[in-house]
């Protein structure tokens, strides 16, 4: 794998368009014929700040790859949980990730509540059971709900790159932020061609995040089924 880690003053372009505003930083992977890069509008925010990002996944071989991850068509399924290809990893202060809402629930099912069934109540019960404290408990239950609505939704769409192409994670903002975030501050504005990562919640300190991208699913050969991550990216998050 080849890295690189850039920090910028100014941007090269994603699919030929300059991001506007320029990122501060800049992180690449290459591996095979594909090259992963991740940039991070700003590497310090405050504490009801959202994290603006962009992913861009770019054939660099001598023929084409194909791309199927639906978070190049809404940048909010990178919130989801155990997912496939693009991935992002974000470490807290302490080493760990920090705790993670679930806002797709909002986005994707309008917010339905869990489901008051057999299955769902024995979960409960039994991680009730084990201690689970009910924060953790809610998350756990919709995440699985999240999962069980996907597996009966069409598939994401395909983009066939040929060499020198490129597909990047589409500008979003989650107008339901600061519920979600438990934050009293206005609801972020569109940032360009960034989206914003909502579904974390911040505590005071030095952050880093990188994106990855695994798509060996079934274990064929094409050249495009490789995985490959970015080296971290630093961000400090004050009061």
């Amino acid at each position: 794998m080849l890295h690189a880690l850039v920090l910028l003053a100014f941007s090269g372009p994603a699919n030929g368009v300059p991001l506007v505003p320029p990122p501060i930083a800049e992180v690449s992977d290459s591996s095979g014929p594909v090259k992963l890069t991740l940039r991070v509008y700003k590497t310090r925010i405050k504490l009801n700040e959202p994290l603006w990002f962009q992913i861009e996944v770019k054939s660099v071989g001598k023929g084409h790859i194909l791309v199927r991850d639906a978070a190049f068509e809404d940048a909010s399924e990178l919130c989801s949980p155990g997912r496939f290809g693009v991935r992002l990893e974000i470490r807290g202060p302490d080493g760990r990730q920090p705790y993670r809402f679930t806002p797709a629930v909002k986005h994707e099912i309008d917010a339905a509540p869990i489901p008051d069934t057999a299955e769902y109540r024995s979960l409960r019960k039994q991680m009730e059971k084990d201690g689970v404290p009910e924060r953790e408990i809610v998350r756990r239950l919709t995440d699985r709900q999240i999962e069980e609505f996907r597996r009966t939704q069409p598939g994401p769409k395909v983009w066939k790159l040929l060499a020198g192409e490129s597909v990047v994670t589409p500008s979003f903002v989650w107008k339901g932020w600061p519920t979600v975030r438990g934050v009293k501050t206005e609801t972020a504005e569109p940032l360009g061609q960034y989206a914003e990562l909502p579904c974390y919640r911040w505590t005071i300190g030095r952050h880093k995040i990188r994106a990855t991208y695994d798509n060996r699913s079934d274990g064929s050969r094409y050249p495009w089924r490789v995985m490959t991550e970015t080296r971290w990216v630093e961000f400090e998050v004050e009061k």
